[in-house]
């Protein structure tokens, strides 16, 4: 049994954002770092902390009328032990718990927003962060994450029943019990339930003729494709992937397909896609229809790409933003085709590239921007959808996830038929022409080394009240290089937080602990053709930084992400 002061230590290590709530749950043995550490069991700390937090959540949907909760997780080993001490705080407060198992984040969250019968969800995740890891999402019948004023106030709650002694004493010698029930029938009902509304995502329209009819034209198209899925031990493993790509005549080679399969970093970045590249090359050889490839994080919600390059013969991997991008252009393409007089728009992250609002502009749409966070570009969509605006596509370019509409959360089979699509109907004869045909810009990956600082112990109001002071004068001192190299000429401030976007510069333009994205967005000749951007990680103990440059200058942008993490460190103090 732990004790007050012990539990609290160990609960000050949750990070605890609008993105979900995460910490290592892994102990530091055997010579691993904790947080790399697939040891399966939790500590009696945890269990508190996860009845704890489980409780606000139920208090949360019993004040909205909910009675029924659906429970998931991803492939990680504590995943089991956290699903236990969820399932039983719910019980006792009387709800009824469908519990699906190892599912897909994407699939669950589909159940639940198709199914008027689930009140909410809770999925068992850490999502891109290592093995240690692991945490929660929590939602409502909606199917999207909690977002918003509600995320606030849900958070604000946990903090509150954390340090509440009466709260911590009634769960302190929490007994979870280590069976868990058979997930067996909820797992079928929400795979069932995943493909019908893949199909209405995919289509843009409910199950029907006219479904059929743009189901079948798009099978044309990807009876000619092959697909390496390469799913790192996943929970996409167990779930539609498979089948699905079958009933549209798509081939496909499965690889590392078992949930708890991990073999390499997690993240679907850089290195995590080189087994994937490998596999496709050696596929491609032997059978030239094989020409994607991709690699879900653990909960199987974003899949980041792999093709084959027409000019070198070689499996490239398709840069983050790349691949948001090609996603946009074709369910812009897809929505000019399928209706022609909407008031069409995007709904973008702070640092996701401009080339989207280059893209847009081709198809005479408008771009709206939010903080960091896919609750925050979710509510944001949903905002301007009220406005009148028709927003098919959305998500958080920096990490490659795009979000479909009617579906609320990222997914690689969407991602992937994005681009199937875009040969359908965009008049692309390759995946290398469509690349090609994306407006040129050089961006920095949100997973390098360099996007990535220590800021120490300064908080973001002070840092970035700092850093305003300085830009000035910093921007006067290289402003005739600016030019020289780049033709910049100017510059102004925006904010980000939740869903707001704030152009000007001071605290007047941020509120609370002011931990929202900042960014500079230079000019040239009043066009904007650049930007460095600012954010604390939500998910994770780092400042992170990057650039955008218009004009596909590597060079360039590396100049711009040096500037930008010179300015960060002196504002911080370092």
């Amino acid at each position: 049994m732990s004790d007050y002061n012990s539990f609290q230590e160990n609960f000050a290590q949750f990070i605890l954002s609008a993105s979900g709530f995460r910490k290592v749950f892994a102990p530091a043995e055997g010579g691993l770092p904790a947080d790399e550490n697939p040891a399966p069991g939790i500590s009696e700390e945890d269990i508190t902390a996860c009845a704890v937090i489980a409780s606000v959540y139920g208090q949360l949907l019993s004040e909205r009328g909910g009675k029924t909760i659906a429970v998931g997780m991803d492939a990680r080993p504590t995943g089991p032990a956290i699903a236990a001490v969820l399932i039983k705080t719910l019980s006792d407060l009387g709800f009824k718990v469908l519990y699906s198992g190892v599912t897909a984040a994407p699939e669950l969250m589909a159940w639940v927003k198709t199914n008027p019968g689930i009140d909410g969800f809770a999925y068992i995740s850490a999502s891109h962060n290592p093995i240690g890891h692991n945490g929660f999402k929590f939602g409502f019948e909606d199917g999207a994450v909690v977002g918003g004023e509600l995320s606030k106030k849900f958070i604000s709650a946990i903090i509150a029943a954390a340090v509440d002694e009466d709260v911590y004493s009634k769960y302190s010698s929490f007994e979870s019990g280590s069976v868990l029930p058979d997930p067996s029938a909820a797992k079928a009902e929400a795979a069932e339930a995943y493909r019908n509304f893949s199909n209405e995502v995919i289509s843009g329209l409910p199950a029907g003729t006219k479904q059929d009819t743009v189901l079948n034209e798009i099978r044309s198209a990807a009876a000619s494709i092959g697909i390496i899925a390469e799913l790192n031990g996943s929970a996409r493993g167990v779930s539609i992937d498979r089948d699905y790509f079958s009933s549209f005549g798509i081939k496909s080679r499965f690889l590392n397909d078992v949930p708890g399969q991990v073999v390499h970093r997690i993240v679907p970045e850089g290195t995590s896609l080189d087994m994937c590249r490998e596999a496709l090359e050696k596929a491609h050889a032997e059978d030239s229809c094989f020409i994607l490839g991709y690699v879900p994080d653990n909960d199987g919600d974003r899949g980041n790409i792999v093709y084959i390059n027409d000019h070198t013969g070689c499996a490239e991997m398709l840069e983050a933003q790349e691949v948001f991008a090609l996603s946009v252009k074709s369910e812009l393409e897809f929505l000019r085709r399928s209706y022609h007089s909407v008031k069409a728009a995007v709904a973008v992250n702070g640092p996701t590239s401009m080339r989207i609002e280059r893209i847009a502009a081709g198809y005479n749409a408008e771009v709206f921007r939010a903080e960091v966070g896919e609750a925050n570009v979710v509510n944001l969509a949903a905002e301007k959808r009220n406005e009148g605006f028709e927003i098919r596509i959305l998500g958080e370019g920096s990490n490659g996830g795009n979000i479909t509409h009617p579906a609320t959360v990222r997914d690689p089979l969407n991602t992937v038929f994005a681009i199937i699509k875009l040969l359908a109907f965009g008049g692309y004869s390759s995946v290398t022409e469509a690349v090609d045909s994306l407006p040129a810009f050089s961006s920095t990956s949100a997973y390098e080394p360099e996007a990535k600082m220590q800021i120490g112990s300064i908080s973001h109001a002070e840092l970035k009240a700092n850093y305003e002071s300085a830009f000035p004068s910093e921007f006067e001192s290289i402003k005739f290089d600016l030019k020289k190299r780049f033709g910049i000429t100017g510059w102004y401030e925006v904010n980000y937080e939740g869903t707001a976007a704030r152009k000007g510069v001071g605290a007047q333009f941020r509120s609370g602990k002011q931990t929202g994205g900042l960014k500079i967005i230079l000019t040239a000749d009043e066009a904007d053709i650049a930007f460095l951007w600012m954010r604390g990680s939500g998910t994770e103990p780092v400042f992170r930084v990057m650039t955008d440059l218009e004009g596909g200058n590597d060079e360039g942008m590396r100049y711009l992400l040096e500037w930008q993490r010179k300015m960060v460190s002196l504002a911080a103090g370092l």
